[in-house]
């Protein structure tokens, strides 16, 4: 009884090594598995580069926006005959005074 129970104890060990991927079959699989990565970082890089290229080109269209926008204040300005009041200088009487007791150190 333990010589047929070691026996097939022993066939079945061998028909689960036998069972099981071959040398060659792991290799073509890894060799999958790297293909299938690389193409994976490849379109992760075509998407970085494309989102890249669009976020600068928003940039670069906000700041024309912002340029046509000024021009086009300053042109309504000198439209309008608008004159800018000249800034007022400042005299003895416009400083601020002391309090008592303020600045003695």
């Amino acid at each position: 009884m333990k010589k047929l129970l070691s026996l097939s104890l022993l066939v079945g060990i061998a028909a689960l090594v036998a069972c099981g991927p071959s040398a060659k079959e792991k290799a073509e699989k890894a060799k999958q598995d790297s293909i299938a990565i690389a193409d994976s970082i490849a379109q992760q890089a075509k998407i970085d580069s494309i989102t890249t290229a669009a976020a600068q080109k928003a940039r670069l269209d906000s700041i024309a926006i912002a340029e046509a926008n000024a021009k086009a204040k300053a042109a309504q300005y000198q439209k309008s005959n608008v004159v800018l009041p000249k800034p007022v200088p400042k005299t003895k009487e416009m400083k601020p005074k002391r309090k008592a007791g303020q600045g003695k150190g």
